[in-house]
């Protein structure tokens, strides 16, 4: 019943999820919405068919797709003769996983229509299905469960907003956990909620935040690393990281307002969600604030000794 209300829901929200993805990514969607829906290419149909023994990870964006990054390391260890596949929801989580070229295919996950998970799992059957965070797709679990494999969510989070939000459908939640098999949390508060909406207390394990697995010390002396992005010795430089929407406006304003009295002051800015580029260079030259993007100087980088 409840999956019938939710099949409604969906179709009922498909133009407004359409325009969501349009706006949200600036047109890029267009380029493989057919992904979106089910429709794969010759050459990724290929490439499926050339092993029926896949793991299956899927990572929503940038921050999940450098999360997975040690667990695809460690999977190849265990599972050498596994092929992985990663999906995606944004452009700028694909375009990291192709670039980290970890896997042996990227793509898009189809949206959570019921055709369009069948679609895909009737020429990819994964062995596991491997979900990082919160990416809780109610069809996509339970047809990626019908058709065999086994569900693990890992570095699982549930914030208070999301666990108020799952409360109010409760018996629909407790049915989607009851297809997952395991339930690696970060921390006892999320293991706590996450047995709150419907999961067995014993396929609950809290282990910690995965993400500071994937922190390297660098050997190189920060000094060095500044010098390689082109900063001067006396220059003093402000980091500002993992930046969202809003934040940019008041971080600049502060910024001009300093460089009255520190000239040398460099800023970096970090944002959380690389499509938000093109409209903080929009700001950023509405201020007249000189800019370059750090991927300008990945030559320059890459070659200093």
């Amino acid at each position: 019943m409840y999956y019938l209300f939710y099949k409604l829901l969906l179709y009922l929200s498909f133009p407004f999820i359409f325009f969501f993805y349009f706006f949200e990514y600036k047109g890029q969607i267009f380029s493989d919405f057919s992904q979106r829906l089910g429709f794969f290419p010759s050459e990724i149909k290929k490439k499926i068919n050339q092993s029926k023994d896949w793991l299956w990870i899927h990572a929503a964006s940038v921050g999940e797709v450098r999360t997975a990054t040690n667990l695809i390391i460690g999977l190849r260890k265990i599972f050498p003769e596994k092929m992985i596949l990663l999906s995606t929801v944004t452009p700028t989580g694909r375009e990291l996983a192709k670039k980290e070229n970890l896997t042996d295919l990227v793509i898009y996950l189809p949206l959570d229509f019921k055709w369009a998970i069948r679609k895909i799992l009737s020429f990819i059957k994964p062995a596991l299905l491997i979900l990082i965070e919160s990416e809780i797709w109610p069809n996509f679990i339970q047809q990626t469960k019908i058709f065999g494999a086994k569900i693990v969510l890992v570095n699982g989070r549930i914030s208070n907003k999301s666990y108020q939000r799952y409360k109010i459908f409760y018996p629909f939640i407790c049915e989607v956990l009851s297809y997952i098999d395991f339930f690696a949390m970060r921390e006892n508060t999320d293991g706590e909620r996450i047995i709150a909406l419907g999961a067995p207390r014993e396929k609950v394990k809290i282990t910690g935040n995965m993400k500071y697995d994937a922190v390297t010390q660098s050997p190189i002396h920060p000094v060095t690393n500044f010098k390689r992005l082109g900063f001067k010795p006396e220059e003093v430089v402000w980091v500002c990281g993992s930046t969202r929407e809003g934040e940019e406006e008041i971080i600049l304003e502060v910024y001009l307002e300093v460089l009255k009295k520190y000239p040398n002051l460099k800023l970096i800015l970090a944002l959380r969600h690389l499509e938000r580029i093109p409209e903080i260079e929009n700001l950023l030259k509405q201020r007249n604030i000189s800019f370059l993007r750090k991927s300008s100087l990945t030559i320059n980088y890459e070659l200093s000794t």
